[in-house]
């Protein structure tokens, strides 16, 4: 007498396996991160992510399509942890007028050691769509009320600021690859901000030394420069 299989369809089986299916997503773009760091994203395979893993091969392809679609998701996660990161710095932040500085900062520190950012350096709309998608609604709950109060100036409006600002940031972090001195740009970037955002340039001084205050008390260390042919090197890693 054959047995009759009884499929569990409950919401408690249907979680359990969401939850798996969650854990799996996870576990790869933990490996894909790792493998790019030491293979580079061009140098990198799909059996090489999924041997990281230790999952099956097909099992890539139920969570990614590609590996550009992999890269994808690290970069959204990238910067969610920087919008993260700079919205817990700027709960200590005294003044608005802050927000450029201590944002200009942690987004040097923590995106120019992400592979996958400097890989889409040479992909910059694949970049810019990312960006749009996570790090411009966060931007607009932080500045639209300063805004609209006359505190922030953007020039050309807040629309185009919000949409020049990631094309500043690429420009910033291609020169970066060539020097390879992340506080000479990082300085610079907080500069043309608060420039770009109608804040007096007699504030400047201050702001910029009390957001590298806030910065270090958020637990995100300055980064050494590099000497340009290493940084190159693993620019096009």
């Amino acid at each position: 007498m054959a047995t009759k299989i009884i499929k569990d369809d409950t919401p408690a089986a249907a979680n359990r396996n969401q939850r798996r299916r969650q854990r799996t997503r996870e576990t790869i773009l933990a490996a894909a991160e790792l493998v790019f760091r030491r293979k580079g994203i061009d140098g990198t395979t799909v059996n090489d992510i999924t041997e990281q893993a230790d999952v099956a091969y097909g099992s890539f392809y139920n969570h990614f399509k590609s590996i550009d679609e992999i890269v994808g998701a690290l970069v959204a996660a990238s910067l969610q942890r920087v919008a993260d990161r700079t919205g817990s710095i700027l709960e200590k932040a005294e003044r608005v007028e802050l927000l450029p500085c201590v944002g200009a900062r942690v987004i040097m520190r923590t995106l120019w050691q992400d592979p996958a950012i400097r890989w889409l350096l040479g992909r910059p709309y694949v970049f810019v769509d990312e960006f749009y998608k996570v790090a411009t609604p966060f931007m607009v709950s932080f500045e639209r009320a300063a805004v609209e109060a006359g505190v922030l100036r953007p020039a050309g409006g807040h629309d185009y600021w919000l949409k020049v600002y990631p094309w500043l940031l690429i420009a910033e972090l291609t020169v970066l690859a060539d020097t390879g001195n992340i506080a000479e740009h990082e300085e610079r970037f907080a500069r043309v901000s608060l420039r770009l955002l109608g804040i007096d340039d007699g504030l400047a001084p201050g702001l910029l030394t009390r957001s590298r205050e806030l910065v270090a008390e958020g637990g995100i260390p300055e980064l050494k420069a590099r000497s340009s042919k290493r940084t190159k090197s693993t620019a096009t890693s």
